[in-house]
């Protein structure tokens, strides 16, 4: 098992030093020109990096002579954001099943038909993902998923939770029915649950009047599900935000019955080969 990495940003080198496993890693750097034209008024678009860094990866797995390349990207980046003009717009397109079976298929076909690429990840929801991981504490104090804490301008780059944006918002709440306070609180140095100026960000990821976050966090009915499961939680039924989302939020959503049972049901679309298989069933 050989870790990669495209940079290497402070919660990646630390992630990587925890683990202690061998890793390989490359430098991607962005054309002068296009910072020349922001300066001149030319708008940013999303690029698909998730593609593009799943090509570098290719390469460092050819060039290692690994066998295959294992991505982590899981079902709920198949969901898109919303409804435009009869398009589904999607944030996540370039990390969803789609591309994904795309990327593999030209690999095979075009690049080293020896080589395997697929998503570990794929059969499992962002809140099952989460719930595995809280199983261990070894990288709290290093992990983060802020998009703050990888800024390509270093003067402004967070070595931290930034506690203020989507990312941090879904991941906070996507770990809290599966970990205790103090030990969520310690991570991110924050009580976000409990904190109402983040209401309208908690409600984004809901779909409370609000369309899901242009960012990578999990599906809607995900986040309606922790919030569930936190108000029958009697440390975390407390906070702010979970006590208005069971006396205000709840009774007006209609929910499926299994709401809270169907992130931990596996998907069947993946393309994960079958000697990988075991290795997922056995961390569930």
């Amino acid at each position: 098992l050989v870790l990669a990495s495209v940079n290497q940003w402070r919660p990646i080198v630390e992630t990587i030093e925890v683990s202690k496993l061998r890793s390989v890693h490359a430098e991607r750097t962005l054309a002068p020109a296009l910072f020349e034209l922001n300066k001149n008024g030319a708008l940013n678009g999303h690029v698909p990096v998730t593609a593009i860094v799943s090509m570098v990866l290719v390469a460092l797995a050819i060039i290692d002579g690994d066998n295959a390349v294992v991505m982590s990207n899981e079902r709920s980046a198949s969901i898109g954001n919303l409804m435009h003009d009869g398009i589904r717009i999607n944030h996540q397109f370039s990390k969803s099943f789609d591309v994904e079976g795309h990327i593999a298929r030209i690999v095979a076909l075009e690049v080293a038909a020896n080589l395997t690429y697929f998503s570990l990840l794929r059969p499992l929801s962002e809140l099952d993902i989460a719930r595995r991981f809280a199983a261990t504490t070894r990288y709290d104090s290093v992990f983060t998923s802020c998009n703050r804490a990888f800024r390509l301008d270093a003067g402004q780059r967070l070595d931290h939770w930034c506690c203020d944006c989507p990312k941090c918002r879904f991941v906070f709440l996507a770990l809290a029915p599966f970990v205790s306070r103090d030990r969520l609180v310690g991570i991110f140095g924050h009580e976000m649950l409990d904190d109402t100026a983040q209401t309208d960000g908690f409600d984004e990821l809901i779909g409370w009047q609000a369309n899901k976050p242009f960012e990578c966090v999990g599906e809607v009915e995900e986040s309606v599900a922790a919030f569930i499961l936190l108000t029958q939680s009697a440390e975390w039924s407390t906070s702010a935000l979970v006590k208005r989302f069971r006396d205000e939020l709840q009774p007006q959503l209609v929910v499926p019955p299994d709401i809270t049972t169907r992130p931990f049901e596996p998907s069947q679309q993946h393309i994960v080969p079958a000697r990988y298989r075991k290795a997922l069933d056995e961390a569930s």
